[in-house]
């Protein structure tokens, strides 16, 4: 595909996965329920188990930076989830529906805000246990960093390859500097977060259901294996032609003769 239509594709495969994730719009928390009287601190760096009992549930934390700066807030779920965050007045300032979701927000040292979970608001039915995690910008980096290395390549495009590459290495190279700034650190975790997305556009569409390719798509993490078990079906293949062709030929020939 020529270089001029792959900016144009990736665009259309972006929207095509956006229109299956229908917004949440900004909710505003009634003065008689606010604060969230069941809200528990959520410790920073730590991963918190998330338990949905009842339709509709949303499970509140509470937070209080002690720094000022962007924090992190993603789930870790097969299924998609939605992630809330309101300040101490109860105002919406961020909602995200997604499998995981991810909430990126810069937060005023000392004032209390409140971060909220549930299962996919399409889905009211839903329940379940998943877990999230509030995350500085060192950690979060730490742990997208070896996200975006696991990443293998099979059928990813090249341009789409070398932007994760370069991400991958602009973040060593503020992993490695001590000296390296929150707002660098910050900058590095949104490339690596669209170098990351745009990889899986790629990966979603190829391996979309119904085509051949996702005969081999059993697991993510088993791709490896899979090109060298179609590898020796087709050379199999290949080596029973000398075979199979002149019977094939013969019974043409006998149905159409």
């Amino acid at each position: 595909m020529q270089t001029k239509f792959r900016r144009p594709l990736s665009v259309l495969l972006a929207l095509l996965m956006l229109a299956g994730v229908i917004a949440v719009a900004p909710i505003t928390a009634s003065a008689a329920d606010w604060p969230p009287p069941d809200a528990v601190p959520i410790a920073l760096n730590t991963e918190t188990t998330v338990n949905i009992t009842e339709g509709g549930q949303i499970q509140y934390f509470s937070f209080i930076p002690s720094e000022s700066g962007t924090y992190y807030f993603e789930s870790f779920v097969e299924t998609f989830s939605n992630g809330y965050l309101y300040d101490a007045g109860g105002d919406s300032l961020q909602i995200h529906s997604g499998g995981p979701f991810f909430i990126a927000y810069h937060l005023n040292a000392g004032e209390t805000y409140y971060y909220g979970a549930s299962m996919y608001h399409r889905r009211p039915d839903l329940t379940g246990s998943y877990t999230v995690i509030l995350q500085t910008s060192d950690v979060c980096l730490v742990k997208w960093l070896a996200q975006a290395k696991a990443i293998k390549r099979l059928w990813i495009p090249t341009r789409e390859w070398k932007a994760l590459q370069t991400a991958i290495a602009d973040a060593q190279s503020i992993v490695n500097n001590p000296n390296a700034t929150h707002e660098q650190m910050d900058v590095s975790i949104s490339a690596l977060h669209e170098a990351i997305w745009d990889v899986e556009i790629m990966d979603n569409f190829i391996y979309r259901p119904g085509t051949f390719l996702e005969l081999f798509r059993i697991e993510k993490d088993q791709r490896d294996g899979y090109w060298q078990l179609a590898i020796l079906v087709y050379g199999i293949q290949l080596l029973l032609a000398p075979i199979w062709m002149p019977i094939h030929l013969l019974l043409a020939s006998g149905l159409f003769g």
